[in-house]
């Protein structure tokens, strides 16, 4: 279990699948709460690797609408609803985006100041954080942004803190703030050099405004120039 964190930690969705096959071979992986991590690992590799969005969000719903009622709090349920918020992000539609995401952070929000439910927590915020910036709720990309920070700082993590330097970065950008922009901008990339994550680059770089910004961002044309040669960047 430790494993399949931390590769979903390592956005290693290869790595998952492997280790996820290997696991279902054992017969205790066929019964819950254990076959719900190994159904959460296969929608997770369908999303990020495979990039079966649509078909994620049938299977998804499916499952939850199959799982025996006395796990219906545990944080597989959680991540579930996360993934599907990504999903729903992925293919424009906000409305359910929002209304899954707000499930999930019922079932984390009294959790908040444990630290073993710190990745849940976090993973919550950064996808509430992508579905302000679509939505175009600006000021509350920053304000979540920044709550996210000093939350992650209490624990000492910095897990996907990339994703919070980037979305405050556009944010920034968006309602005018040019140099502050700037600087958020290059504490994603300075992140990303010291953490090779091709998959998040992957999905950062979809943004509307990634390749604005990181021209902009040439006046450290050092730095930009190594980011795109790592990360195969045009």
């Amino acid at each position: 279990m430790n494993l399949f964190k931390m590769y979903h930690r390592k956005s290693d969705y290869l790595a998952l699948k492997e280790s996820t096959d290997d696991a279902f071979e054992l017969q205790d992986f066929h019964n819950e709460p254990w076959s719900l991590e190994i159904k959460f690992n296969h929608l997770s590799y369908m999303v990020f690797v495979e990039k079966k969005y649509n078909e994620t969000i049938e299977i998804a719903n499916k499952v939850l609408d199959e799982i025996k009622p006395k796990y219906l709090n545990s944080i597989i349920v959680a991540n579930f609803y996360i993934l599907l918020s990504s999903c729903y992000q992925l293919t424009g539609d906000l409305a359910n985006a929002n209304s899954v995401l707000s499930l999930a952070y019922e079932m984390s929000h009294d959790k908040y100041k444990v630290e073993k439910y710190e990745q849940i927590v976090t993973s919550i915020k950064i996808s509430k954080i992508s579905f302000h910036y679509l939505n175009r709720e600006f000021d509350d990309v920053i304000r979540e942004g920044r709550e996210l920070l000093k939350y992650q700082s209490e624990f000492n993590s910095y897990e996907r803190i990339h994703y919070t330097y980037f979305y405050l970065a556009f944010a920034y950008y968006k309602i005018g703030a040019h140099d502050e922009s700037i600087e958020w901008f290059k504490k994603g990339i300075y992140s990303l050099m010291h953490d090779y994550k091709p998959m998040d680059v992957y999905y950062i770089a979809m943004q509307d405004i990634f390749d604005v910004m990181i021209y902009d961002a040439m006046c450290d044309v050092k730095l930009i120039s190594e980011f795109k040669k790592i990360y195969n960047l045009n």
